[in-house]
């Protein structure tokens, strides 16, 4: 038995896959993949590899035209979230590497971002790659969880329960309920200095419509006023951070570690025991909020490898877009 490759695959078919894998997460479902389609014009081609022993993997791919259409890119991994391949059973290095290689026949410019949930997930050798980490924290009981958090960390999220804040949770939440945080939404990512990742409400919609089933939609309120909103998807046992937004109104009296502290212990309720705040990257002041409520890193990498044609455009792009050296002032 020879391996082979099955393009593809039904949402249906894939959404079924994915559920059997321990390594996958939410960002490898077809509906995340779906959403980020419908928002950012991927075309979607996921690929099921049945290899010579009979073991499956499934690899769910994005795909979109790069350098004015010259060639299309393809993507194991959309818009932060984590890729690369899943089964059920985990792959040998040779056996991903064999897979790539017959997805790279199809699209040779091929990038990957890691899962940090799959122990065995490494670049096929000679791929360019780079370090990254998320940071994850342990959900526990109430008591033992502030037993994780850094001192005065903790004493702010005993203070912020007391504020009179409420917690509003919303499994599966659909596109009625987009209506209800968006202009908070919209006022708080205002002020980020990257507005390539600022979402509209079209996005909200289409991520509900399609990832629903998977997510919980918090909702603080205080005196009847929308204070802070949260957005998680959720495997079997882990939790994963989307969407973040709090009214600045609010921050006195702590919003930002309610919206921490009351989602863990409803999550602690329901089942859950590993919470995943994701990759801050270069955002130092970030990456120590989340590291003084106990989270710990978990490192996946980063890799892309192109073909031929693929490497030519990327450095003339890389030569014309070259700032030129500045001109010296006439004297």
């Amino acid at each position: 038995m020879t391996t082979r490759i099955e393009w593809g695959l039904t949402p249906t078919r894939w959404d079924a896959f994915v559920r059997r894998c321990p390594q996958a997460t939410f960002f490898h479902s077809p509906g995340w993949y779906l959403a980020q389609a419908q928002a950012y014009g991927y075309q979607l081609d996921p690929a099921l590899v049945r290899f010579s022993d009979g073991t499956e993997a499934l690899l769910p791919l994005a795909t979109r035209a790069a350098y004015k259409a010259l060639t299309r890119l393809a993507f194991a991994g959309v818009e932060n979230g984590y890729g690369g391949w899943v089964s059920e059973t985990p792959l040998s290095s040779e056996q991903a590497e064999e897979g790539y290689r017959l997805v790279r026949a199809r699209y040779p410019n091929l990038r990957i971002t890691g899962n940090p949930y799959d122990a065995a997930a490494a670049l096929p050798s000679g791929w360019r790659g780079e370090a990254d980490e998320t940071q994850a924290l342990s959900i526990l009981p109430s008591d033992e969880q502030q037993q994780l958090m850094a001192t005065s960390r903790a004493k702010r999220a005993r203070k912020a329960v007391r504020q009179g804040f409420t917690l509003e949770a919303i499994e599966n939440p659909s596109e009625a309920d987009v209506a209800r945080f968006y202009e908070l939404y919209a006022a708080h990512s205002a002020n980020w200095r990257y507005t390539r990742w600022r979402k509209d409400e079209a996005y909200f919609r289409a991520l509900f419509r399609h990832a629903g089933d998977r997510l919980v939609l918090f909702l603080a309120h205080h005196e009847g006023q929308l204070a802070g909103q949260r957005i998680v998807a959720c495997d079997a046992t882990r939790a994963l951070d989307l969407y973040l937004s709090t009214d600045a109104r609010f921050e006195p009296i702590d919003i930002g570690s309610f919206m921490v502290v009351a989602p863990l212990s409803w999550l602690h309720a329901h089942g859950y025991t590993l919470f995943d705040f994701l990759p801050s990257g270069n955002l130092d002041g970030v990456r120590a909020f989340k590291a003084s409520y106990g989270a710990s890193p978990l490192a996946f990498t980063r890799g892309q490898c192109n073909g031929l044609f693929g490497r030519s455009l990327e450095a003339l792009w890389q030569l014309a877009n070259r700032r030129a050296p500045l001109a010296a002032s006439p004297s």
